[in-house]
């Protein structure tokens, strides 16, 4: 599934920071009430503080990486929302993914090709949502 929506990201890095669910954290499963909640990991991509020195054929190519790395994720289920931010501040987009940990989620998106560019760093925390979370019916259909 095409993920163009993140075209828009721009910027230059290394992996960030994670953290892993408070120890009070409370067990959100469904009591009848309707709230059945999990937790998501949240993944922010920030433009970097020391930018590569890329030239705009390479940055492109670089950006096409990371659309398909995203893509990727999506498609195996890993990524559940992705996007970029409207504005033009250093925080330029985030992941949600569907995994266990915040470690897990950093060692998916630190493969990333705007992350090993140096166009990117990463940081991670936990984010708790609902557990039946599907964004698919918004997700745009690929190009024909």
């Amino acid at each position: 599934m095409a993920i163009g929506i993140l075209l828009a990201l721009a910027g230059c890095g290394t992996t960030g920071s994670t953290s892993e669910p408070r120890a009070d954290a409370p067990a959100l499963a469904d009591e009848g009430d309707g709230w059945d909640m999990k937790a998501y990991q949240f993944v922010t991509l920030t433009r970097a503080a020391q930018t590569a020195e890329l030239d705009s054929a390479a940055k492109s190519e670089v950006m096409r990486g990371h659309l398909a790395h995203l893509d990727s994720l999506y498609d195996a289920g890993i990524i559940r929302l992705v996007g970029p931010f409207g504005d033009d501040r250093d925080v330029r987009g985030f992941a949600l993914l569907d995994v266990p940990d915040s470690a897990t989620a950093m060692a998916h998106m630190a493969v990333d090709p705007s992350v090993q560019a140096g166009i990117f760093t990463l940081d991670s925390r936990p984010w708790w949502g609902p557990s039946s979370l599907d964004v698919s019916a918004a997700a745009p259909s690929p190009a024909p």
